[in-house]
């Protein structure tokens, strides 16, 4: 198996990758991530494109991304191990691995996706167990309250789960000010967007600027029926325009260019929390 930007990876990690006794394709994968967070990948936090990384990223989107309802239940948990007789037992065990992983993300040059933080609610969950230790009377209706609350956060999500952000930060709709890539947009409302065109613009020709792998032809987008934005820019588009948001995040320059075709203002549809779909011009 061979990746030309895996091969480029040097330095002691990379010697050390080499003798993973694991796969080939594992090595190369590793080989890969060394090479991306050497040389500095895009990162977007709070409206602001960057390269490299940012120590503030994975907190952030571990506050953005989990129900209000689940980080109270961390906060109590975390509170009443450091406050139990055991402490020094509990917090090795369940809150010193979580910490220790989570800076070694925070030093990390790939600003991406929460999921690369995803071991450490894992951890929390575990603390949140802590919750039984308080001497309260209270303390199930605040478990039952905290649960309740996070399931109809996420619920209200429905289906678009990948774009969740909590109520405090303005839920989905305003996720992509705050985050971008697979935190909202990982290419997965295309086929929604398919079916939209079908359902409401039967024929019309759209101009679509998607972020993802999937071949766009495979759910019906062609030369005869859309303009590729990403293989060419018409000076006008006589029909609508699509964005993925990711895509507008992490390609500025073209923000003049997609002014031009009609790319402002409120969008007259929204489809999944990731793609925006405006009247061109």
């Amino acid at each position: 198996m061979r990746n030309s930007f895996a091969e480029q990876a040097t330095g002691p990690l990379a010697t050390i990758a080499d003798h993973l006794p694991v796969p080939e394709p594992y090595r190369v994968g590793v080989r890969f991530r060394i090479f991306d967070d050497a040389n500095l990948r895009k990162g977007y936090l709070f409206g602001e494109l960057y390269r490299g990384g940012k120590l503030a990223f994975y907190p952030a989107l571990l506050v953005i991304k989990t129900p209000l309802g689940i980080l109270a239940l961390w906060a109590v948990g975390i509170w009443a191990l450091v406050t139990s007789r055991r402490r020094a037992e509990l917090v090795a065990y369940i809150l010193v691995p979580p910490l220790f992983l989570l800076l070694l993300a925070m030093m990390s040059h790939i600003n991406i996706g929460v999921r690369h933080v995803i071991t450490i609610p894992f951890f929390m969950a575990v603390a949140s167990g802590g919750l039984v230790r308080l001497r309260t009377r209270a303390k199930r209706i605040l478990a039952v309250v905290c649960l309740a609350a996070a399931a109809l956060s996420v619920w209200h999500v429905y289906p678009s789960y990948l774009a969740y952000a909590n109520e405090a930060f303005g839920g989905p709709a305003r996720l992509e000010r705050l985050a971008s890539d697979s935190n909202v947009d990982w290419g997965q409302d295309l086929r929604r967007l398919s079916d939209w065109l079908r359902r409401n613009h039967p024929g019309e020709r759209t101009a679509l600027l998607y972020f993802g792998t999937t071949p766009i032809d495979a759910y019906g987008f062609n030369s005869s029926n859309s303009w590729n934005l990403r293989t060419e820019l018409p000076a006008h588009v006589d029909g609508l325009v699509a964005i993925s948001v990711t895509s507008y995040a992490y390609i500025p320059a073209l923000h003049p260019y997609l002014r031009s075709i009609g790319v402002e203002g409120t969008p007259i549809a929204r489809i999944g929390y990731s793609i925006d779909v405006y009247r061109g011009r």
